[in-house]
């Protein structure tokens, strides 16, 4: 049953020292800071801080559609 928990556990225990790490960090500064583990030696490390790094990316085009919005929207506004 052990063996079963390790690697979860292990993964827990990473998480936890990424987030005391990182306490007090906002907005870009935050993503520096959970970035700056993947110069971590140990493979699972690196490959956690990634799988991260990529859940927290924002999708280009869903970026995009939401400028062309935000612009128009803001052109629209002082026209009228």
């Amino acid at each position: 049953m052990l063996v079963w928990i390790q690697q979860p556990l292990g993964k827990l225990k990473t998480i936890n020292i990424l987030v005391e790490g990182c306490q007090g960090l906002k907005g870009g500064s935050l993503i520096s800071g959970v970035y700056s583990y993947t110069r971590h030696g140990s493979e699972a490390v690196n490959e956690l801080v990634h799988r991260l790094m990529k859940s927290v990316r924002p999708h280009p085009k869903r970026t995009i559609l939401f400028l062309i919005i935000f612009f128009f929207m803001s052109d629209l506004c002082t026209i009228l």
